[in-house]
């Protein structure tokens, strides 16, 4: 009995040990399977098209969530499941030119950039609670560094969002949403590291729920500087954007594949222009040809220097940011049919153009800049423009006209399908600047030119009768384009994918782990035995 009581309390002292050596050999295996906080997500995305903050009113309750274009159209996240990943490429000397910043900084653009994340938001389908102006709350903002936001004007100026005033953003500070809209502007963070914010919308006295969002800025450790020694812009430098991009080759989309080509005049037109109506909810894709925007005073702006063909001075203007009261129309490669049978780029060809004065249409320049690329130009005497446009993008260029009346501008669209047929069609775009509004015309909210897919169908060329429309997709129309000009070579735009999965441990390693533990678990056993002894 002695015996009997003088042992229990060594075995419980065994016992104790035995559990403590076990809990830190666990403890090491679980460290060793977790190297980064990439793990806790269920994706990281460092490129592509996002609306961080996306703003609903499912059952008429104010609803924070995100929204991507990554891994497929329009799909709908949480928003704290997800990292933002800010990549190394990122880092430029772009913002050192704005007082209020005046240091390079991982630097996200509000025109997109297809190498590095392109994160924007959407309080479009809250008005369908009734609720139109939108506060963004930014309850408490951290991270090892400054967070900037700030937005570009169609002119290269710079200016704030915040409601105070300040390019920076910190706790407390709310963006203030106006109307329904889909919008970007430029992001910058001073450091690499982890950033977080929690965000709430407030609209009509109500607020939604509250989203934590991830942002991992850079690389870890020494390599975040590896990157900006040879930096001369880093993301928004024309020179570097220029070495990312190749020429549209006219003569391999118009010659070098014939295979599906058709030639007969009840030509089956493989591609099928339509317009994605982002000012109803659900969105609406409706036939391109004959769509037609009109441009009221609202429209109207002071160009401080010609751009292309359209001289300083008055002009009336699409711009690459949403205006109220002016139709914003950008350009889509997004339709589902596109996605399933359009691997690469789409080129846009402006075939056609007629108007009282001249056109043009081009992407945002970086800071302080007004041209970046240019997409078309067309007046009286020539039609010029090739512009090719990367798969799963939406982007909005700014549209200029520099004379009131009827514009007529006829738009093909020409790409390449997974077999690799080349398919074609076209059609007619109607821009009405100032006088009356036509009876259906387009006259505000948010807009994007794309196309539905056959992939039976073929190149029709330049003025042929087309129609037709893919089985998952309506809206065929027969397009009736006429060339009066020439067309042009132009710059297109290159592009990656993101990285869309969550991080796996090689079998390799895996398989190192394992042994880690039952050599752990056999450490335990033998420290144990030695304390019996």
């Amino acid at each position: 009995m002695l015996r009997s009581l003088s042992s229990s309390p060594r075995r419980t002292l065994l016992r104790r040990r035995y559990i403590s050596v076990l809990a830190a050999v666990f403890a090491a295996v679980l460290a060793f399977f977790s190297p980064g906080a990439a793990l806790a997500f269920d994706e990281v995305f460092d490129s592509g098209h996002v609306d961080a903050f996306y703003v609903t009113a499912p059952s008429g309750k104010l609803h924070l969530s995100m929204k991507e274009d990554i891994t497929g159209s329009g799909v709908p996240r949480s928003g704290d499941d997800v990292a933002l990943k800010v990549v190394e490429d990122a880092w430029s000397d772009a913002t050192e030119a704005v007082p209020e910043i005046g240091q390079p900084t991982y630097f996200l653009p509000q025109t997109q950039d297809q190498r590095i994340i392109w994160p924007g938001w959407d309080t479009q389908p809250a008005r369908d609670g009734g609720f139109d102006n939108v506060d963004l709350e930014f309850a408490e903002v951290s991270g090892p560094g400054s967070v900037y936001v700030f937005e570009t004007s169609g002119f290269g100026d710079v200016k704030a969002v915040t409601d105070s005033g300040s390019m920076e953003l910190t706790s407390g500070e709310v963006i203030n949403q106006p109307i329904p809209a889909h919008r970007h502007v430029n992001w910058a963070f001073s450091e690499a590291g982890a950033y977080t914010m929690t965000v709430r919308a407030h609209s009509n006295g109500e607020s939604s729920n509250a989203v934590t969002y991830t942002w991992e800025v850079g690389d870890s450790g020494d390599a975040s500087t590896s990157g900006r020694a040879a930096d001369s812009g880093g993301a928004t430098t024309d020179q570097e954007a220029a070495s990312t991009k190749q020429p549209a080759d006219k003569s391999d989309a118009k010659a070098s594949d014939t295979s599906g080509a058709a030639t007969d005049e009840e030509c089956t037109a493989g591609i099928i222009p339509q317009i994605k109506d982002d000012t109803v909810s659900p969105s609406e894709w409706r036939d391109a040809d004959g769509a037609t925007f009109y441009l009221s005073d609202k429209s109207s702006v002071n160009l401080p220097q010609e751009v292309g063909p359209v001289p300083a001075g008055q002009a009336w203007m699409i711009g690459s940011t949403q205006v109220e009261g002016v139709p914003w129309l950008g350009a889509n490669t997004q339709s589902p049919s596109m996605r399933e049978n359009i691997p690469g780029d789409v080129t846009w060809e402006l075939v056609g153009f007629r108007g009282p004065g001249p056109m043009m249409v081009y992407s945002q320049g970086g800071l302080g800049k007004i041209v970046g690329d240019e997409w078309f130009r067309g007046n009286a005497e020539a039609v010029e423009g090739t512009y090719s446009i990367a798969p799963n993008t939406h982007v909005h260029p700014n549209w200029v006209f520099g004379a009131q009346g009827t514009y007529d501008v006829t738009i093909r669209q020409v790409a390449k399908t997974s077999e690799g047929k080349q398919i074609a069609g076209e059609a007619t775009l109607h821009f009405v600047v100032g006088g009356d509004k036509p009876a259906e015309a387009f006259d505000n909210g948010h807009f994007d030119l794309g196309a539905a897919v056959n992939p039976n169908g073929g190149d029709c060329g330049n003025g042929a009768a087309t129609g037709g429309a893919s089985a998952s997709e309506s809206g065929s129309a027969a397009h009736a384009g006429s060339e009066n000009g020439q067309s042009a070579q132009a710059q297109g735009t290159g592009g990656s994918l993101a990285n869309t999965g969550t991080p796996i441990v090689p079998l390799g390693i895996g398989a190192l782990g394992l042994g880690m533990l039952f050599l752990g678990l056999g450490i335990a056993r033998l420290a144990v035995a030695k304390a019996a002894d």
